[in-house]
């Protein structure tokens, strides 16, 4: 029997003390999974602490579909880190009982409903809220054998008009069938993401809206929206295996790089740093620059370098309601060099491999992301978007690193944070790499471009 200690709604008495939003949120949480653990555990043989944590708060938070009903995005952002996290604190408990533990994600698939700035750019906001805010987690060293295995549910598709303009496309509860390609579409992100197998003990009757992390998945027919596991029983989580075709595949000659978030350490946290240091809600500036079609119009066009730093950092301002004075530099002072990536750029380098840099611009002045790096001497070709009047993912601008290199999109390798960026290089003939941690990322370096990266081997 699977236990879950979250689903739709808080116990009163946590919700009367605050819920997620309280300062004493995480005793509070603990209390309640002590509680059930001690009172039901001899009847639990697997543990689900959380069902569908964005799922949760959005509908609570977001939509005031569930208790207690608000509609706050300042609460929602603020609820969905502290929900996630007491998804993976649970488990860390939960599992000292010797019993399994398993996540239930709410994963969709995304895409823009048009050609519009402001859909790309939604788009990627709301993906990284659906996918980051746990991945991030996962990944880190206190959670990353929290779970014995992930699992997600998935209803639909959804198409993105805006920051709350989603339309869907497959249905579930009578509207329509569960489309099965969309869940294996998730299933395959969720497998190159965590680049782990763990699956679902128990019976193979049982139906759930878990989908089991493992190639073997079957259609579901259309009374039910989840995946069936297969009945063969696996091991702990363990990395992945190179595929068996890797060594058969002649090694690429170039890597192309991101900077901020690759050679950096992630943007994410120095943003919510800013975001506490100047007394704003948690989520402020992602709300008001890139859930905001002006304020997505004003970055994309400093990408572009047909506005400046200063004209960005006086326009960007006011909706936050701060100083412009080196706006842009004090959202991102706690970034430092992620060193990382960098000695594995440099071994590249040494290896004979064609190192390049692409990125696009924050502006240069008054605050130079890149200061202090030295990237014209290190790297062998540099291109910042402003520089070319474009920015990524526009081809074009692919293409100038490609000629600066001296190489052709199938001869190299490009890494960059950010999803989209990745998938239009793969477009062009690149391999991807989407750079999430750093020791992954040079772990799959190391099996495209044929050569050791790390002193380790």
């Amino acid at each position: 029997m699977w236990a879950c200690l979250l689903h739709t709604a808080l116990p009163v008495w946590f919700a009367a003390e605050g819920g997620f939003l309280a300062p004493t949120a995480a005793a509070a949480w603990a209390r309640h999974v002590d509680f059930v653990a001690e009172t039901f555990g001899d009847l639990v043989e697997d543990w689900m602490p959380v069902n569908n944590p964005a799922g949760y708060a959005e509908k609570a938070y977001l939509r005031g579909t569930f208790p207690p009903g608000h509609t706050s995005q300042e609460e929602f952002l603020t609820v969905l880190q502290a929900v996630h996290q007491a998804d993976f604190e649970a488990a860390l408990r939960l599992r000292q009982s010797g019993k399994p533990t398993s996540t239930n994600e709410a994963l969709m698939s995304l895409h823009p409903a048009d050609d519009s700035a402001e859909a790309a750019g939604a788009t990627a906001l709301i993906d990284a809220v659906i996918w980051d805010t746990w991945l991030n987690l996962a990944r880190t060293p206190r959670y990353e054998d929290a779970f014995d295995q992930y699992g997600f549910s998935y209803y639909f598709t959804a198409a993105v008009a805006g920051p709350r303009c989603h339309r869907r496309r497959n249905g579930h509860h009578g509207r329509a069938p569960v489309e099965w390609r969309g869940q294996l579409r998730m299933a395959r992100r969720l497998h190159r993401s965590l680049r782990a197998v763990r699956p679902q003990p128990g019976p193979e009757a049982q139906r759930t809206h878990r989908a089991v992390l493992h190639p073997r998945l079957t259609a579901p027919d259309d009374d039910g929206p989840g995946l069936l596991p297969t009945a063969r029983p696996y091991p702990r989580p363990r990395p992945y295996p190179s595929h068996p075709w890797s060594s058969r595949m002649s090694h690429r000659t170039g890597l192309v790089l991101d900077f901020g978030g690759v050679l950096t350490t992630p943007l994410l946290p120095a943003v919510l740093a800013f975001e506490q240091r100047e007394g704003l809600a948690q989520g402020a500036c992602i709300k008001a620059l890139y859930m905001d079609a002006e304020g997505i119009r004003l970055t994309h066009e400093l990408e572009r370098g047909a506005i400046t730093q200063t004209d960005w950092n006086e326009a960007a301002a006011p909706k936050l309601g701060v100083s412009p004075d080196n706006l842009m530099g004090r959202i991102f002072t706690d970034l430092r060099p992620e060193r990382v990536m960098l000695d594995a750029a440099a071994a590249a380098k040494r290896a004979g491999i064609k190192v390049g840099i692409l990125s696009n611009s924050v502006g240069l002045a008054p605050w130079d992301l890149y200061d202090g790096y030295e990237l014209e001497t290190l790297y062998h070709g540099v291109v910042i978007s402003e520089c070319h009047g474009m920015r990524k993912p526009e081809p074009e601008l692919f293409e100038v690193m490609l000629k600066l290199l001296g190489l052709s999109a199938e001869e190299c390798v490009f890494v960059d944070d950010t999803e989209e960026y990745v998938r239009a290089a793969e477009k062009l003939g690149f391999a991807g790499v989407h750079a999430l941690q750093p020791e992954k990322t040079v772990s799959q370096l190391e099996d495209l471009l044929g050569v050791t990266l790390t002193d380790a081997g």
